[in-house]
């Protein structure tokens, strides 16, 4: 009858539980549902945000890295030219070959005089550079980035559109995408004596740039300021501002939305049937961050080049992308939650199972614990009475054996002396042991009461190494007292007494003949930390691990056979720790111990 109404009770519970589970789950199935989208979609708009910030910080950086570049050859040429204006050109041209060399993204770095003549020209075939002869060296007089530049002040410098190199009329193929930096050059009396021209390959650029978009969950696009792009949809798409066929491959014919969202604002998310997109809008003109540095929107020998000003890095994701991307993780998701609900049923179970017999054990519980507290208190007060009652005839053995002690030393045979003589060590120790044994119980049964009072431990240390004397000269062991007189702790007087007995009669029965005793303390903040270092026999680690354990045997011989139970020990850890303190060991085996205790200073 009892089991059928815990079954019953279980049943109930388990019941219960299922039915929370279970409307849980469907709550939580139709949040998601409802909200995930909403969330994936906000999540998506801030990466493809941090997305093309990154690309644009990267640009900034390059653009910036290119016109230090430009500063570091302008100055390398004035200061050649104004030192050796004869013979510049000569050493001009090693270093030009050397530094297009190291940075390996530079396609031309030329010399120009004011005429616009090529003086000195390194170009890039392949990795390798070399210097164009001299007959090969044209007049750039009628270029734009020649005449652009020329017309510049000191120290400023113009940077082009970027558009395709063009060989001999016609469009590099492999395409490659070229930005041309020149500024004007001036001798110390600013006199001007020609302009520094460097074709830089922005293809190494966007290369970096394709790579980062790696990371994008759809495609990302830059563009000019006409539409036109520069990393686009598809290879077809991009550069469509260079082939007259390709004119209608722009932002405003294939994307007119995101086209139109560009031109009103400098940073905006776009979201429409097509997909999802972001964008932000670098600037690039005469008030742009780069220092005298001119971008220039021109319209020389191709109107199409009036690109310069703007440039827009686009991140857009197609929706079916977005939207298969949303379902398989919605999949997941349901998924994981039919795993859970599978997976608590039997949790629920148990769950309903043990609080039913739960209520049960408690009961149980209860009462075992009040009979296990009645029986350790009797027990407390089983061991209370046999040291109680042995101590009194013990003490009246121990007085016996001193007196035949003194009675037999008297005498000539020396085998009763020493019979008498290990007499009375062991009555000693039974009655140390049941002293030990006599205040364990007590202090089990709560019946010390600690008193903490003013101590001066220099002078209680000096009392315990007096009632020790005989032992210790017996030993011939020095023992040394460094503790100052200014070293006071707050404690219980009869606690302190005991502890520092014990851990120096221990230090004395594990020290040698002729061994040593140092016994210092410090005072450490609000704590005095005492420490009694011997030159005895040490311990090991296992030992060490064991010693404050009352289950475990932890006796061993002194070294004059002296015997040892480990209760005094753990006396004393007890009552250094309800004294607010700590004790603690470092020994190592034959190397010797020191114990540590720490109890509270003396506050005035």
């Amino acid at each position: 009858m009892k089991n059928s109404n815990i079954y019953k009770s279980t049943f109930k519970r388990f019941s219960k539980y299922i039915f929370i589970l279970v409307l849980f789950e469907i709550i939580v199935f139709l949040i998601l549902m409802y909200n995930y989208k909403t969330y994936e979609k906000k999540l998506l708009i801030t990466h493809e945000s941090e997305l093309i910030e990154s690309i644009s910080s990267q640009l900034v950086i390059s653009l910036n890295k290119v016109e230090t570049d430009v500063d570091f050859l302008r100055n390398l040429i004035e200061d050649e030219y104004n030192q050796n204006k004869s013979n510049f050109q000569v050493d001009i041209q090693d270093k030009f070959f050397m530094f297009a060399s190291a940075k390996q993204i530079y396609e031309q770095v030329r010399f120009l005089d004011t005429n616009g003549k090529e003086t000195i020209r390194v170009n890039k075939k392949g990795n390798k550079f070399y210097n164009v002869p001299k007959p090969e060296l044209q007049n750039k007089k009628n270029r734009y980035y020649f005449s652009n530049a020329n017309k510049l002040s000191k120290d400023d410098i113009y940077i082009s559109p970027m558009d395709l190199n063009i060989e001999n009329g016609k469009i590099e193929n492999p395409r490659k995408p070229m930005i041309r930096l020149a500024t004007p050059l001036f001798d110390q009396n600013e006199n001007r004596f020609g302009v520094l021209v460097m074709n830089y390959s922005a293809d190494t650029l966007l290369s970096q740039i394709r790579q980062n978009t790696t990371q994008s969950m759809g495609d990302t696009y830059i563009t000019n300021d006409k539409g036109y792009f520069f990393i686009g949809p598809n290879p077809e798409s991009e550069w469509g501002f260079m082939y007259p066929d390709k004119q209608n491959q722009n932002l405003e014919n294939l994307f007119p939305k995101i086209w139109d969202c560009i031109n009103k604002h400098d940073t905006c998310t776009e979201s429409n049937k097509l997909g999802i997109s972001n964008h932000i809008n670098i600037y690039f003109s005469k008030e742009s961050k780069f220092n005298k540095v001119h971008f220039e929107d021109f319209t020389g020998e191709n109107p199409l080049h009036n690109m310069i000003g703007k440039w827009s890095i686009i991140s857009f994701v197609n929706n079916d992308e977005f939207n298969a991307y949303i379902y398989s993780d919605a999949r997941k998701t349901i998924l994981i939650l039919l795993l859970m609900f599978l997976a608590f049923i039997p949790l629920l179970y148990i769950l309903a199972k043990n609080i039913t017999n739960k209520k049960i054990a408690v009961q149980t519980i209860i009462e075992k614990e009040a009979k296990l507290t009645q029986l350790n208190a009797e027990k407390d007060k089983f061991f209370s009475i046999i040291a109680h009652d042995l101590r009194s005839p013990l003490a009246g053995v121990l007085g016996l054996t001193e007196i035949f002690m003194e009675e037999v030393k008297e005498t000539d045979n020396t085998d009763l002396v020493d019979m008498t003589s290990l007499l009375d060590n062991s009555v000693k120790k039974v009655y140390e042991l049941l002293e030990n044994l006599l205040e364990w119980s007590r202090m089990q049964r709560g019946l010390i009461t600690l008193v903490p009072d003013k101590l001066l431990l220099n002078q209680w240390v000096d009392q315990n190494i007096a009632l020790l004397s005989a032992k210790i000269e017996s030993k011939k062991i020095t023992v040394i007292n460094n503790i100052q007189c200014d070293i006071i702790v707050e404690a219980d007087a009869k606690m302190v007494d005991g502890v520092l007995r014990n851990l120096l009669s221990n230090a004395v029965k594990f020290t040698p003949t002729a061994g040593s005793i140092e016994v210092s303390g410090v005072k450490n903040g609000e704590e005095v930390i005492i420490s009694f270092k011997d030159s005895g026999i040490g311990m090991s680690e296992d030992l060490q691990s064991k010693l404050f354990i009352l289950s475990e045997n932890t006796s061993r011989p002194g070294t004059d056979g002296e015997s040892s139970s480990g209760l005094g020990l753990i006396l004393s850890k007890e009552f250094i720790e309800r004294s607010g303190g700590k004790l603690w060991v470092e020994s190592e085996q034959n190397k010797g111990s020191t114990f540590y205790f720490s109890l509270p200073a003396w506050r005035d």
